[in-house]
């Protein structure tokens, strides 16, 4: 029966239907490839393929795989939109203290006549205040025994000289420099100045002259103290008649 129905299948027409006759008295099974029987037996028939049976039940989780290999990098992506603005942050700590108001005059090839008090160079300082103040000016007499003598001053509004430094002098006819300082109280209304003056019967000459004054924190406000000089000119020439070089970096 089992070869039978074997047989059956293998010759199956293309309607994937297959027919056979069950015998009423043996009960054999033939296949029918007519799809007819003869007296005393049964035609029947089924498909090839039964129908799909249910879904069998979710198996176990099989166990992980290996990590694949890394694939290739994937293009840039668009540009984000800008975050918002954050918090302000605390204020720093305060910076060192800066420099104090400084000021300098370099004046250049001036006549002094007999007996005249001329300034030779001058400031006026922004802030009224005390000033450490350096001068120096680079003279030749006009005649052989006259004197030639420089100093400092602060001047008030009717030109009156309100405070002074002591006096350099000289009385060789020949180049050289004076150097003057001290601590003068100056502001808008007190210009410093530096004077020279010539006594007797030529007329000196200053080749250059400059005045510095530096804005001090803290001072007695009293007479002019001396300071170290801080000379920024060339050592003056000491040959008759020959006028004196410029120092580098004068103006």
């Amino acid at each position: 029966m089992a070869t039978g129905i074997a047989a059956a299948s293998a010759g199956a027409s293309p309607s994937r239907t297959i027919y056979a006759c069950y015998s009423d008295k043996t009960h054999a099974l033939s296949y029918s490839p007519k799809h007819t029987c003869s007296a005393g037996s049964t035609l029947i028939s089924w498909n090839e393929v039964g129908p799909r049976g249910p879904r069998g039940a979710l198996g176990p989780q099989g166990p992980r795989g290996a990590q694949g290999a890394l694939g290739p990098q994937g293009p840039q992506g668009p540009q984000g939109q800008q975050g918002k603005r954050g918090l302000r942050g605390p204020p720093g700590a305060r910076g060192p203290a800066g420099a104090v108001a400084g000021y300098t005059k370099i004046m250049l090839a001036q006549s002094l006549p007999s007996s005249q008090s001329i300034v030779v160079a001058h400031v006026t300082p922004a802030a009224a205040a005390n000033y450490a103040v350096d001068a120096m000016a680079t003279v030749k007499m006009g005649a052989a025994n006259d004197t030639l003598r420089c100093f400092d001053r602060t001047v008030t509004a009717s030109k009156k000289t309100k405070s002074s430094t002591a006096i350099a002098e000289t009385s060789a006819n020949v180049w050289q420099t004076l150097a003057t300082n001290g601590i003068l109280f100056g502001g808008p209304a007190s210009p410093i100045q530096e004077v020279c003056k010539q006594s007797g019967i030529g007329t000196g000459t200053v080749g250059n002259a400059q005045l510095t004054a530096t804005e001090l924190s803290t001072a007695n406000g009293h007479a002019a103290s001396r300071l170290k000089l801080r000379n920024k000119f060339a050592p003056a020439s000491r040959t008759p008649g020959k006028a004196p070089r410029r120092a580098a970096g004068s103006q």
